[in-house]
């Protein structure tokens, strides 16, 4: 088998229970199509460098409802209350923080992991808070972005 068969060979099992990317994640076993992934990883490696790590991996789930909250604590929010005569700028400040911070909260929390509302969600809530709140300070009232 030449080098652009392999080449093809690879680029056509990308994806599938043969694709040697799933097979190294699995350590060198064949991932079956029910296989469950938790992101890009086979759930049981996903568990295995949680309770090693204590930190729980990012799902595809996760990033989309993080992507919402920013696109709507940015664009929706801003615009519906600037319809109602608010600046954006303030709209901006008092939304996105707070969206995001719960956002990020929750789904550490809730979603990736099984901790519920705990200490965990109290700090991660706070700390994403206080920073996503000085950023946007300083980016919408010390001149980093002219709104």
């Amino acid at each position: 088998m030449g080098k652009k068969q392999k080449n093809r060979a690879r680029a056509a099992a990308r994806g599938t229970a043969a694709d040697p990317a799933r097979m190294a994640m699995a350590g060198g076993e064949r991932l079956g199509s029910d296989a469950k992934l938790v992101g890009t990883m086979p759930q049981t490696m996903a568990e295995e460098i949680a309770g090693r790590s204590g930190v729980a991996p990012f799902t595809f789930r996760s990033a989309l409802i993080l992507g919402a909250a920013t696109v709507l604590g940015v664009l929706v929010i801003p615009y519906i209350a600037s319809l109602g005569g608010v600046p954006a700028n303030v709209s901006v400040l008092v939304a996105f923080p707070l969206l995001l911070a719960l956002a990020l909260a929750f789904t550490r929390c809730f979603i990736d992991t099984d901790r519920g509302f705990s200490r965990a969600f109290v700090a991660t809530f706070g700390i994403t808070f206080a920073a996503t709140l000085l950023i946007c300070w300083l980016a919408l009232y010390q001149g980093m972005l002219p709104f």
